[in-house]
């Protein structure tokens, strides 16, 4: 089977550097402001932007560590384990996509249907019932029971 070595050290820096400077680009397209909002210290966008900004310094600090350290940890990666990672990771960006487009429903119950067959050996038909069941449950646990909007999407009827 094929593995690519890697720095262990090197990646999980890398990837916190990654994912805190997404947060830091998405919070004004995320966190909404009404009037007034803007004016004070305290916003809803401060707590994300708190986050990114740590997640961006503590992952410099640790690439600095790293390279002066120059640990020499390597790890291997199966291929298939890689791709399977990155499936993944493409039906959890596809998921946030669709939920505008489509609504919370259906885009969860074909998020957790990918993601049941990606990562089980489950038949397709046990997957379907899962996805269904799950994402039936909690769509109407948060719009029925709770009171709190979820995105429709082109399900508006219900």
């Amino acid at each position: 089977m094929k593995s690519s070595r890697f720095n262990a050290n090197y990646i999980d820096a890398l990837f916190f550097l990654v994912i805190g400077i997404i947060i830091r680009v998405l919070i004004p397209y995320q966190v909404t402001m009404t009037d007034g909002m803007e004016d004070g210290i305290v916003s809803p966008s401060l707590f994300p932007k708190i986050v990114a900004w740590l997640l961006i310094i503590l992952s410099l600090f640790r690439l600095t560590s790293v390279y002066l350290k120059s640990d020499k940890r390597n790890i291997n990666i199966e291929v298939k384990k890689l791709y399977k990672f990155l499936s993944c990771l493409t039906v959890i960006i596809g998921y946030v996509i669709l939920i505008p487009l489509i609504g919370f429903l259906l885009s969860s119950m074909i998020a957790v249907f990918c993601l049941t067959k990606l990562l089980g050996k489950s038949k397709w038909y046990n997957a379907m019932l899962l996805s269904v069941i799950t994402s039936s449950v909690i769509y109407y646990s948060f719009t029925k029971f709770l009171n709190i909007a979820l995105p429709s999407g082109i399900l508006d009827f219900l």
